[in-house]
């Protein structure tokens, strides 16, 4: 009797094990295949991919939760469809576009898969599975904003927001502080998460760092020190890398510093040397999407410059000329589209647009447009579409304060105008964009 007992219990243990192990099986697994943690504004489109694989005994009919401003777009063959089916353990990719227009200004659930009712495409509660809470949406709906410093003290970041004709509205002081002092440049991580401003006042050079709140663009910003002290010679502009972790800026004493930044943006450890110099007293500096090359832009030319991991990650090499021509006034801003084929260089009353020349980086096929729309050209910002070039600072001739847009097409700079931004404070300086 004795011996039936313990058979008992161990059947019994063995049965609640299996059960445990069953049920933490998930029915449907969901992995992404892409980035899941995503921000957009309201005038973008974002995709995402996810696998999905039937982990059941038998065929079945599938079907996505809908959320708002999400939907499945199957391009290819072997994507999941609306619905699809599935017999066990296959698999499909589920493609879906987020749109920027409609979706609630925060997801952090889905994509769920469920089966569906019969003959219908509607989602049965009964059966669904999500991905794990690491895997699942991840997504932030964030304003369209471009921020500008004013340079002279006190100084002060204005916001305002992007209309989608390009002009903007709305214009108001984002922060302001006696932290802030003589600002000469602005530069957003990639996340669009984090403002930096370059203070160079009173020969102490520090950095404002900046939270963006994402729905509003509102600034929450504290100072850090750089270790920039003394006798440096008017530290100019500044860039973050693609990857968000080194700050490069530049200087008129033809110095390029870079200044590692901790994984949450918000620490900037001192600033050293990098070695490198620039050929002319550089005005700005900026880096192209593949973090791979600095450009520092000078009154009179602009250098390119290598960036490498060796002998260590972000090392900047020698600088070249990238001989652009037909260069504009006193060169004090410079930008490279999101797919780093053309570059702009601005200047007074004037903007010159340049192919980058595959293999040896030069501008090639420069063409100068003056316009009075351009003011002084401090600072200079593509937007994501490459549709549009902006640049900033008060007009040369006239003194008054305001932000300049342009249409690009393929290196072409055409139609400046002003966009209407207003209250810029005194001396409007570099330009950065949220989009």
């Amino acid at each position: 009797m004795t011996h039936i007992k313990i058979l008992c219990l161990l059947l019994c243990a063995w049965s609640t094990t299996s059960l445990v192990h069953a049920s933490s099986k998930p029915t449907f697994l969901i992995t992404p295949i892409s980035i899941n943690t995503i921000s957009l504004d309201q005038y973008s489109v974002a995709t995402m991919q996810y696998r999905v694989m039937n982990q059941t005994s038998i065929t079945r009919q599938l079907t996505m939760v809908p959320v708002r401003g999400i939907s499945i777009t199957p391009t290819q063959p072997g994507d999941c469809t609306s619905p699809f089916t599935l017999a066990p353990q296959q698999s499909c990719i589920l493609r879906l576009a987020v749109e920027g227009a409609s979706i609630p200004n925060t997801v952090t659930r889905g994509p769920e898969i469920c089966k569906t009712q019969p003959n219908s495409n509607t989602p049965d509660p009964f059966l669904c599975a999500e991905p794990s809470k690491a895997g699942s949406f991840d997504i932030i709906k964030r304003a369209t904003v471009a921020y500008t410093a004013s340079s002279q003290t006190p100084s002060a970041i204005t916001k305002c927001n992007i209309e989608p004709n390009g002009l903007l509205s709305n214009c108001e002081i984002a922060f302001s502080d006696s932290t802030l002092n003589g600002t000469n440049a602005l530069t957003i991580n990639s996340h669009k998460t984090r403002l930096y401003a370059l203070n160079r006042g009173n020969n102490v050079n520090t950095l404002e760092i900046c939270r963006i709140t994402p729905l509003t663009g509102a600034l929450d910003c504290t100072n850090s020190d750089t270790g920039l002290h003394g006798d440096f010679d008017n530290l100019q502009g500044l860039v973050i890398n693609p990857n968000n972790s080194i700050i490069y800026i530049v200087s008129h004493n033809n110095k390029i510093y870079q200044c590692p930044v901790s994984d949450d943006g918000l620490t900037v450890s001192p600033c050293t040397d990098s070695g490198a110099t620039h050929s002319d007293k550089a005005e700005q500096i900026n880096i192209n999407t593949a973090g791979t090359v600095l450009y520092a832009v000078g009154q009179t030319e602009t250098n390119q410059c290598p960036v490498t991991n060796s002998p260590q990650p972000g090392n900047v090499g020698a600088c070249t000329n990238t001989n652009a021509t037909n260069y504009p006034d006193l060169g004090r801003g410079i930008a490279v589209d999101s797919n780093d084929a053309y570059a702009y260089i601005s200047g007074t009353d004037s903007i010159t647009g340049c192919k980058i020349e595959n293999g040896t980086g030069e501008f090639i096929n420069c063409v100068r447009v003056d316009s009075t729309a351009l003011g002084g050209g401090d600072g200079l910002a593509v937007n994501t579409t490459n549709t549009y070039v902006y640049t900033g600072r008060a007009n040369a001739s006239s003194g008054a304060e305001f932000i300049g847009r342009c249409d690009i097409l393929n290196g072409i700079v055409s139609n400046c105008i002003s966009t209407g931004a207003n209250d810029l404070g005194v001396r409007s300086n570099g330009i950065a964009l949220v989009q």
